[in-house]
C-alpha cells in the first residue's frame, strides 16, 4: 500500500511502512525502488534560493525619498519656482542634496533680511516689510536642513559678505538678548558738579549702539528654542511678535534698559518633528497652531 504525500515542490508516493511517525522524526524515509526513478528535485539535498528583489531606486533630492512619514510633505509645486529666486534654485539643484523647497526658504528669507526695511506692502495702512521667519521640518541627518544653507550662503557672500560675516547669528536664548543683537545706543544721564554741588545734568551715550539693524538668525535645534520660550519670565516669544509686528523691541525691566527701533530680524530654524514645525508651545504647554502672518500665532486671532 501507498501513501500519496505532498512537498513543497511537488508531490510523490511513498510506501506506507516506510513512512516514520511525525512524533519520533520530523524527517521521513522514502523508497522510491519501486516507484521508479525519484523526480530530479529530489535528488538534490538543498532547496533552490529565491531571487532577490531588484532594489528601487529613490530621487535623491528629495525630503520625501529620505523620510520615513511616507508621502509627507507634498512635492514643491512648480509655480513656486517663480522668476528670479526659481531661475536660482534651478540652477543650484544640480548641484546640492538639499532639497528645492530647503533652498527655495533659505533663499527667501536671506534675500528678505538682506534687503533691509525699506521695500514693504502697505496694507490697510500698516507696512509689511520681508523680514520672514520659516522653520525646515525632517528628519536629523537625512532631510539635509543644514546642507540646504551652504549654497545660499556662498551666493550672498558674493553679493554682500558684510551682512553674512557681521549680521547672520545663532544661541537664541531671551528676549533681553535679541534686543541686545540689534540694539539702539544707550545713554545715561550724569550730574554736572562744580564745586562739589549738582548743578545740572547731562546725557552721556554709554553705548553706541548697533547701526545696522538686520539680523539674520539661524537656529539648527529649533526645538531647544521652543522649550527656552516655555520657561517661566522668558519674554523671548513677546520680542519676536514685536520684532514681526513693528520691529520696535523692548521690554519692561529694570534691569535691562536697552531698546531696538526698526529692528529687521529673519528666524529659519531646523526641527524634526513635523507637528512641532506648524505649532507654538505656549506657558501652560499648549500646542498654537501658526497662522499665515507668520509668528503672530499666539495673538489667537481668529
Amino acid at each position: 500500500m501507498a501513501h500519496r504525500s505532498y512537498g513543497v515542490l511537488g508531490d510523490y508516493w511513498i510506501p506506507m511502512d516506510s513512512r516514520k511517525s511525525r512524533d519520533e522524526d520530523c524527517c521521513m524515509t522514502t523508497t522510491f525502488d519501486e516507484f521508479g526513478e525519484p523526480p530530479q528535485w529530489a535528488k538534490s539535498s538543498t532547496l533552490p534560493e529565491p531571487p532577490m528583489p531588484k532594489p528601487v531606486e529613490q530621487p535623491l533630492n528629495s525630503f520625501i525619498s529620505s523620510s520615513s512619514q511616507g508621502a509627507w510633505p507634498d512635492e514643491l509645486h512648480k509655480d513656486a519656482l517663480y522668476g528670479l529666486a526659481g531661475d536660482i534654485v534651478r540652477t543650484m539643484e544640480p548641484h546640492t542634496e538639499a532639497d528645492p523647497a530647503a533652498l527655495l526658504l533659505n533663499l527667501l528669507v536671506a534675500f528678505g533680511n538682506a534687503v533691509g526695511r525699506g521695500p514693504h506692502f502697505a496694507v490697510g495702512g500698516a507696512r509689511h516689510y520681508t523680514g520672514l521667519n520659516a522653520n525646515l521640518v525632517g528628519e536629523t541627518a537625512k532631510a539635509r536642513k543644514g546642507t540646504s544653507w551652504n549654497p545660499i550662503a556662498e551666493l550672498f557672500k558674493r553679493i554682500d559678505p558684510d551682512w553674512v560675516e557681521e549680521h547672520i547669528l545663532s544661541g537664541l536664548s531671551s528676549g533681553e538678548g535679541l534686543i541686545w543683537c540689534v540694539r539702539d545706543a544707550v545713554p545715561q544721564r550724569q550730574p554736572v558738579r562744580e564745586d562739589g554741588r549738582v548743578i545740572e545734568y547731562q546725557e552721556v551715550i554709554t553705548d553706541q549702539g548697533v547701526s545696522d539693524k538686520r539680523l539674520l538668525v539661524i537656529e539648527e535645534e529649533f526645538g531647544r528654542v521652543l522649550q527656552v520660550m516655555n520657561r517661566e519670565g522668558n519674554v523671548l516669544s513677546a520680542v519676536i511678535r514685536q520684532a514681526w509686528d513693528s520691529g520696535n523691541l523692548r521690554v519692561m525691566s529694570k534691569t535691562s534698559p536697552a531698546k531696538a527701533t526698526n529692528a529687521h530680524i529673519s528666524i529659519i530654524g531646523h526641527i524634526t518633528d513635523k507637528h512641532a514645525g506648524v505649532n507654538l508651545v505656549d506657558k501652560s504647554g499648549n500646542s498654537v497652531k501658526m497662522r499665515a502672518q507668520g509668528w503672530d500665532a499666539l495673538l489667537n486671532r481668529q
